[in-house]
């Protein structure tokens, strides 16, 4: 992915290891599906991705000005979305609570008790 700008305005560049995913694995898992960079540049545009690539290739065109971060050996994973689940607490999502601690003791742990009976808990899982 190429960078088109002249301007440092609004850019954002992070350095560092990258892996992104070009399409959905699939339940093969693909592996022309995703690309790990070690040395990658992923830039950012107003909060978007504007360009993503080899840091040796991005870094020539970057205008001087543009601010560059440094992520040393941290993976990034640009547009991860956390879409994890907690399988016992699906009865109860969008409970209403008072707030935290509310919600917990009165929805959440009774609804994840109940998963200590594997009767409940294969029944849910179907």
């Amino acid at each position: 992915m190429a960078l088109r700008t002249d301007s440092a305005a609004g850019l954002c560049a992070h350095r560092g290891a990258i892996l992104h995913f070009r399409s959905d694995p699939g339940p093969n898992d693909d592996p022309g599906s995703f690309e790990f960079l070690e040395d990658g540049l992923l830039v950012t545009a107003d909060g978007r991705v504007a360009a993503l690539a080899a840091a040796r290739e991005l870094l020539p065109g970057l205008p001087a000005a543009a601010e560059v971060i440094d992520h040393g050996e941290n993976i990034l994973i640009p547009g991860f979305v956390d879409a994890h689940i907690h399988y016992p607490q699906t009865d109860v999502i969008g409970s209403a609570g008072r707030g935290l601690l509310d919600w917990l003791e009165h929805y959440t742990f009774p609804a994840e008790g109940r998963f200590s009976d594997p009767a409940h808990a294969r029944e849910v899982a179907e």
